[in-house]
């Protein structure tokens, strides 16, 4: 096992995180999260998504990044890079956030904002950070937390 993170040029933790789905929006859906932090790091997790959380795909990648910042931060990490496979994660929290929130959680569109309850999740673990950077990654780079996360829909019990 390893303590040793990979970090960006500012110094900020590098992880990613990945959420995965069987049976994908159909009845017995059972979601699951990866969070990456290196080869072999203590901090790398997976594990079912609780069951109290719509089991979509979506939803395990928003919740896959709450879990990663407070891992972080439980680990007296302040400055986190997720990288991540998730268009909707990283759109997500680097364009669309503050729109939603301004316009009553709404889409520009007016539909609700599907997942608002993850987003507002990771909006409150943000909070408790100095920085926080969501970058997007191509699926082929994200292979580590897509294994966790595959492995973690396929747990028996909640995470």
């Amino acid at each position: 096992m390893s303590w040793a993170c990979m970090r960006n040029k500012e110094g900020s933790v590098i992880c990613y995180t990945d959420g995965a789905c069987s049976y994908n929006g159909q009845k017995g859906a059972q979601a699951g999260i990866g969070v990456h932090f290196g080869r072999h790091h203590m901090w790398n997790i997976f594990g079912r998504l609780k069951s109290k959380y719509t089991q979509t795909s979506n939803t395990a990648e928003i919740r896959a990044a709450v879990e990663a910042i407070a891992l972080a931060r439980f680990n007296g990490e302040f400055k986190l890079e997720i990288r991540s496979d998730s268009i909707l994660l990283v759109r997500g929290m680097n364009e669309w956030i503050y729109s939603w929130m301004q316009n009553g959680w709404m889409t520009s569109k007016g539909y609700p904002v599907i997942n608002r309850e993850e987003f507002w999740a990771v909006m409150n673990e943000v909070k408790l950070m100095d920085s926080v950077i969501f970058v997007y990654v191509p699926r082929k780079e994200n292979k580590e937390a897509d294994e966790l996360a595959k492995q973690g829909a396929s747990y028996w019990c909640d995470y």
